[in-house]
């Protein structure tokens, strides 16, 4: 089996573990100290990419772990310091008995002391990874090269569960998990009871991406799922939204709400309920070789929130 990683600014990472039940994984939860001393960068090819300043307002509302956050284009990447950490979007290939399965994600990484005694452009031995986020790609960016060399930290919207509200709520967890010096491993299931049971009598929202289908067997998008027969089995009220519903959902209101995420990759997917205001995953599960978001997800975390109220 062979592994190609691929970043933004030719920076190459691997990541410690890709088929997660939880969306957001921690791996490192010590190196907070270290983050605390310096500024987190975000990797772009261009400040001005569409959509920057939302994305680096969301980010500079919500990320208190360090001395700031800002975009860093390969031409100044010689500003880095020994104590700062980088946000980057990365995808990984991994290729083995002529199947290839696709891994997006944001991660979160600090550097290797190693780094600074040359001058030269990051290797994937300099870093030192933190936490990483799953990313749903779009059967478009299954061509990782023209991903990267077409489209910077917006994603060109072929990621389906990426916004700067999504961004927003994202580093709100990572925030919340190293602070409390929690790894969040692959064994993982998530079951918050407390706030599960609120959904009882509140909405859960859904963002109209989950119910986009995908054949793995040729790589392509199928027609979307039929809402109602999905929802079937589902006791609780909801409602389908848009990814700008859900995203004003998240940065202009104050009052919380949970919303439905749905993250696959080419071999697993992942799915959990998101708590719009704080960020934190207060339901997730995960299963290898399926694909889609099925009427059995929906019964299972419907029967979970059943359980919250005994």
């Amino acid at each position: 089996m062979t592994i190609k990683l691929i970043r933004f600014a030719l920076l190459l990472l691997t990541v410690a573990s890709f088929n997660v039940n939880a969306q957001v994984s921690i791996f490192d939860a010590k190196k907070l100290s270290k983050i605390k001393e310096g500024k987190t960068y975000i990797m772009v090819q261009s400040i001005k990419f569409p959509g920057a300043s939302q994305y680096l307002e969301q980010a500079q509302k919500n990320w208190t772990l360090s001395k700031g956050i800002d975009f860093l284009s390969p031409d100044h990447q010689s500003t880095l310091s020994p104590n700062d950490s980088f946000l980057v979007l990365e995808a990984v290939t991994m290729r083995s008995n002529n199947i290839t399965n696709i891994y997006y994600s944001l991660s979160l990484s600090t550097l290797k002391e190693k780094y600074f005694t040359g001058n030269r452009l990051l290797r994937k031995s300099d870093h030192e990874p933190v936490a990483a986020v799953a990313l749903s790609p779009d059967e478009k960016a299954f061509d990782v090269k023209s991903f990267f060399k077409n489209n910077d930290f917006d994603g060109g919207g072929l990621l389906y569960n990426w916004s700067p509200g999504m961004l927003h709520n994202y580093l709100s967890q990572i925030t919340n998990l190293l602070s409390a010096g929690k790894n969040v491993t692959t064994r993982d299931d998530i079951a918050n009871k407390a706030q599960l049971a609120k959904l009882t009598t509140q909405n859960l929202y859904v963002p109209d991406f989950n119910l986009i289908r995908f054949s793995p067997f040729v790589g392509k998008l199928e027609k979307t799922a039929d809402e109602e027969r999905l929802f079937d089995d589902y006791k609780y009220p909801y409602k389908v939204i848009t990814k700008a519903e859900l995203d004003k959902m998240i940065t202009s209101s104050d009052e919380p709400a949970y919303y439905l995420l749905f993250v696959k990759d080419s071999s697993s997917k992942i799915v959990c309920v998101v708590n719009s205001k704080t960020g934190e995953t207060i339901y997730s599960t995960s299963k290898s070789l399926s694909y889609n978001l099925k009427s059995g997800d929906i019964k299972d975390l419907s029967k979970q929130i059943e359980r919250s109220m005994r």
